[in-house]
């Protein structure tokens, strides 16, 4: 989960005020991996 946030974080600050389709990303992989977790 730590590489998937990084990864996207790391694409939001590259992009600067245009991040927040990174940060939408990051959301999503970080609920897919917690619901196949079972977290969800």
């Amino acid at each position: 989960m730590e590489e998937l946030l990084g990864i996207e974080l790391n694409k939001a600050l590259q992009a600067g005020s245009g991040g927040g389709a990174a940060l939408d990303t990051a959301a999503k992989q970080v609920k897919d991996y917690l619901t196949t977790a079972g977290y969800y």
